[in-house]
């Protein structure tokens, strides 16, 4: 069993391209990045990103989305590694809850066999012969075409989503030199253009600062694991912080002060109701 593939940031990726500048000239394809919680389900289990059973409310929120589909979710697990967003009006931890038409609603964006994730049109092919939703997608002729328009995408496009992801699939000689750069590097170059990177925030030392959307995913995450406690300040705000700050290290960014994330984690709250 295999995490999902850390999705790079559009500065991380400019660091990729200058090392291997082959990379611009690929062929790509695009797909919304939906507001919810990364969701991993394999033989029959489903997981969250720690890869640990999900906690009641979760559990209890997919089936709701699945209805009378959870069955067949389960069997395409045995099948592959089903990677899937569960989101809904009641499960936008990063506020972009408008595309989502039900409570609790899902998409499955990836299937992945041994250590290799499938590309998008075989994937969407096995997903809807089971009777399941896969993200909608487009092809784009090259990663530097792509770069070009990637503000633009996201002010008109992607303006409802959380932003668009940028999915590729190199060739073996340009996957050897990507696993030089990066520890988790399976058979795809995946890259998330959010639209907080249209005003980063940049910290005294140069780095940026880890964007709101990514500590409302590391909020999201913690609730995940804890169920109904993330409303237990005393026991969410360590494991808070301790995964802002594994993201920040991940992603080469600052984690923002503390009195901020708390700002955020209530909001979190408040959204719950």
């Amino acid at each position: 069993m295999w995490k999902y593939p850390s999705l790079l940031s559009p500065w991380e990726f400019a660091y990729y391209i200058e090392e291997i500048p082959s990379l611009r000239e690929l062929p790509c394809y695009i797909e919304p990045k939906w507001d919810g919680s990364n969701i991993l389900c394999y033989e029959g289990i489903c997981m969250n990103r720690a890869l640990k059973p999900l906690s009641h409310p979760f559990d209890k929120g997919l089936r709701e989305a699945l209805s009378n589909k959870y069955p067949q979710l389960v069997r395409l697990s045995y099948e592959y590694m089903v990677f899937l967003e569960l989101g809904g009006l009641r499960n936008s931890p990063a506020g972009y809850s408008r595309v989502w038409d039900a409570e609790w609603s899902y998409v499955i964006f990836d299937l992945m066999k041994g250590s290799k994730l499938l590309e998008p049109p075989e994937a969407a092919k096995l997903v809807k012969e089971h009777g399941l939703r896969f993200v909608e997608y487009k092809r784009a002729s090259s990663i530097s075409s792509v770069l070009e328009g990637w503000e633009s995408m996201l002010k008109t496009i992607y303006k409802e989503f959380e932003g668009f992801v940028l999915k590729a699939f190199p060739p073996s000689k340009v996957l050897e030199k990507l696993r030089k750069l990066h520890h988790r590097q399976y058979n795809a170059v995946i890259v998330k253009f959010k639209h907080e990177h249209l005003n980063i925030h940049m910290g005294r030392d140069g780095k940026p600062i880890l964007p709101d959307t990514e500590v409302f995913s590391a909020i999201s995450r913690v609730h995940m694991e804890i169920g109904e406690a993330i409303r237990d300040k005393k026991r969410a705000m360590p494991l808070i912080f301790k995964i802002v700050r594994e993201e920040a290290i991940k992603h080469n960014c600052r984690p923002p002060r503390a009195k901020k994330i708390f700002k955020l984690y209530r909001n979190y709250l408040d959204r719950l109701g």
